[in-house]
């Protein structure tokens, strides 16, 4: 009987303990590239109209990084903004773009 228990258990914790050390390290590659992604964002872009958001072929260019993970990893990002207007945008100065019209600084009258 005790054969038989340990036949079970041994297994089932085994199997507990792969499936754990699989989540955490899908959990770290995706917080791994959300850094990675923020940083490149931080080098590439400025708070200005026309050159504050990249899209994801950019980025995915930009760090090699296939467009699946690059996508993921801005999702679930808290520091990168995706563009509602435009999907597939994203930023890390705004959600959506500035109009290259509007005028920015002091109003002089």
């Amino acid at each position: 009987m005790k054969n038989y228990v340990i036949a079970i258990v041994i297994p089932l914790i085994i199997a507990l303990l792969t499936w754990g050390a699989t989540a955490i390290y899908k959990r770290v590659r995706i917080l791994r590239d959300g850094c990675k992604i923020q940083r490149w964002l931080d080098s590439t872009t400025c708070d200005e109209p026309g050159e504050s958001h990249k899209s994801l072929l950019e980025i995915s260019e930009g760090i090699c990084l296939s467009k699946e993970r690059v996508r993921v990893a801005c999702l679930l990002s808290s520091r990168i903004f995706q563009s509602i207007t435009n999907p597939g945008n994203y930023s890390i100065w705004r959600q959506e773009p500035q109009s290259i019209y509007e005028k920015r600084g002091l109003l002089i009258l």
